[in-house]
């Protein structure tokens, strides 16, 4: 789920300037491995710490499906204010909860 937000945020993967698998999958890995959050205009802290979250390494750590859905009664957004398909997230949200019950 961190990857899809993530690509909703910043328009690429959090791993997407690796170029080989190898490169990839050590960071991937790498427990120390450091993603880039920066702010992105007309978008809520509290979503990119969200996203944040998700790619925690450690999976005790990580935000679970029901407290990103609850981000949907905390963060309003329009469509138009950032370049984010909400409806297509929504849905992909939704359908990972479904898939991990």
């Amino acid at each position: 789920m961190g990857c899809i937000l993530y690509t909703f945020l910043y328009g690429k993967t959090p791993f997407q300037e690796y170029n080989s698998a190898i490169a990839k999958f050590r960071a991937i890995t790498n427990p120390n491995h450091n993603i880039p959050f920066p702010a992105v205009p007309g978008v809520p802290n509290m979503l990119i710490e969200s996203c944040r979250r998700c790619l925690i390494f450690d999976k005790n750590e990580r935000a679970s499906i029901d407290e990103l859905l609850q981000l949907k009664n905390e963060v309003r957004l329009s469509e138009n204010s950032i370049g984010i398909d909400f409806k297509l997230g929504k849905t992909m949200l939704n359908d990972s909860y479904r898939f991990s019950r």
